[in-house]
């Protein structure tokens, strides 16, 4: 007997829930039916005509309100069964776009280059659909780059570093992959949503024209060569990179930190270098013709052979500046220590403070 209560009893509390279910649905009309019936006359009491009319209207007042209360019923499940089903969706996304994502970096590691290129315009469209995932996609597709085509030159097929540069091929050519990852992170937001590390790489004879790198690290970068036209590099973090003859024609650099860099023989009509560190640089050679250099400090700078004409240079700071006879200023300028007062004299070496 007691093991039969035991079971009962087990069984009654694995189907509790339904218990409670059934006892809704029988006794739950069986109320309504009470409350119709016998509460109107509580409220409305007598036998007469008008007050039988009174509860007739009472009980169409509470059906009115029971049938508004169903449908509010009605309405929360279909809202919850719609967030289920809206939270089932989101879930299926998210194992699809994870899926996509696994093979998507599996590709990056695959022999043929059709692949991994496949690989990283996959992962483009994944950063897309999921933006939340961006920041990831971005450090993969950044340490591929960084592991493919590194400085010094260590990969196999990859050209010394003493190789002149007209006999290095462009980059498409020579690493696909590569130029397709560094267009995919120029172009597709990867510089809002984190800091690009492409410190150190390989992007000789790039082609990167109105990329999108703000605030991007690449200190001893080489980009010889590349096309920059139109890039946004503001904020970015050119330490000692290599630029020489690189096309930066009405690129924005403002604020950029270029201190030791390379740029000679660079093309920078037009460029925006705002306020930008040209510290040491050297830019012997450069054109510069109409570059917007407000507010740049040059303490140091190469500008042996530089062509600055038309070029703005309010505010720029000019300490020991290197120049030559065939540095080409703005009409009617002649650079100070500071920038402030023009001088005439010693333009053949550098521009002292005495």
């Amino acid at each position: 007997m007691a093991d039969g209560s035991r079971r009962l009893w087990r069984w009654f509390s694995s189907h509790t829930h339904h218990v409670v279910m059934v006892g809704l649905v029988f006794s739950v009309p069986v109320l309504l039916w009470l409350c119709l019936a016998f509460l109107p006359a509580w409220w409305v009491p007598g036998t007469s005509l008008d007050e039988r009319q009174a509860q007739n209207d009472v009980r169409t007042t509470m059906l009115q309100g029971l049938g508004g209360l169903v449908l509010g019923v009605g309405v929360y499940f279909t809202s919850r069964q719609l967030n289920t089903a809206q939270q089932a969706q989101v879930t299926a996304r998210e194992g699809q776009i994870t899926e996509r994502y696994t093979r998507a970096v599996d590709q990056l590691g695959n022999g043929e280059v059709d692949v991994r290129i496949g690989g990283i315009f996959a992962l483009e469209r994944i950063a897309r659909d999921s933006p939340h995932d961006q920041p990831t996609i971005g450090e993969v597709l950044t340490s591929f780059v960084r592991g493919r085509s590194p400085w010094p030159p260590s990969r196999p097929g990859q050209f010394v570093a003493t190789a002149a540069l007209d006999k290095v091929p462009e980059l498409h050519s020579r690493y696909a992959d590569v130029q397709a990852a560094i267009t995919v992170l120029g172009r597709s937001g990867f510089a809002k949503a984190l800091t690009l590390d492409l410190h150190q790489v390989d992007l000789r004879n790039a082609a990167l024209g109105a990329a999108h790198l703000e605030e991007a690290i690449l200190v001893g970068a080489h980009l010889e060569g590349a096309t920059l036209w139109d890039s946004h590099l503001e904020e970015a973090i050119l330490t000692a990179a290599h630029l020489e003859e690189a096309d930066l024609g009405g690129a924005h650099l403002e604020g950029a930190t270029l201190v030791d860099a390379h740029l000679e023989g660079a093309y920078l009509e037009g460029a925006h270098l705002e306020g930008a560190d040209l510290t040491r640089a050297h830019l012997e050679g450069a054109t510069l013709w109409g570059a917007h250099l407000e507010g740049a400090y040059l303490k140091g700078a190469h500008l042996e052979g530089a062509d600055l004409m038309r070029a703005h240079l309010d505010r720029a700071t000019w300490r020991e500046v290197f120049t030559d006879s065939s540095t080409r200023w703005p009409e009617g300028f002649e650079p100070g220590p500071s920038g402030g007062t023009p001088r005439t004299q010693n333009l053949e070496t550098s521009l002292g403070d005495g």
